[in-house]
């Protein structure tokens, strides 16, 4: 009987913020996803790492040395399409629903606030963690009689 093995990889997350103290805090509050961090300073730079993905998700801030945060989104929505992650925008500044229309319609999944809960970061981008493993383990791929043999 032959044994097949899968190799396990661990998903990624971009974190692009040009706050390296920023970037520090999301690694701490998200240590326990079993991830591999990939980190961007700049818009251009987030915009290069996320062609070169893949990632389970994005972690986006909104004020960029380079561009907003929205131009981000935008751009990487048109370069990878259905292949782009789910990208979460990270922002301190105060956002009503003419804001957040706008980076909902650049390819913005969800806000988070700076600093912000967090148990609520935790569980977003957790939640986008388990959605990338699933898809990777072939479930969730749209063959659902396939998947429920596997998952």
């Amino acid at each position: 009987m032959a044994v097949h093995s899968r190799r396990v990889t661990r998903p990624s997350v971009l974190l692009v913020d040009d706050q390296p103290a920023n970037l520090l805090v999301l690694e701490a509050t998200l240590a326990h996803l079993d991830v591999n961090f990939v980190r961007a300073e700049t818009g251009a730079r987030a915009l290069e790492l996320a062609s070169a993905g893949p990632y389970a998700a994005i972690v986006l801030d909104d004020r960029l040395p380079d561009m907003r945060g929205e131009e981000v989104a935008r751009r990487t929505q048109a370069r990878l399409g259905p292949r782009c992650p789910p990208i979460l925008l990270y922002t301190a500044a105060d956002f009503g629903r003419a804001e957040l229309a706008a980076w909902r319609a650049a390819g913005v999944e969800d806000v988070l606030q700076k600093p912000g809960d967090p148990d609520v970061i935790r569980r977003k981008i957790g939640a986008m963690v388990q959605r990338a493993r699933r898809t990777a383990d072939g479930c969730g791929d749209g063959d659902e009689a396939a998947a429920s043999r596997r998952c």
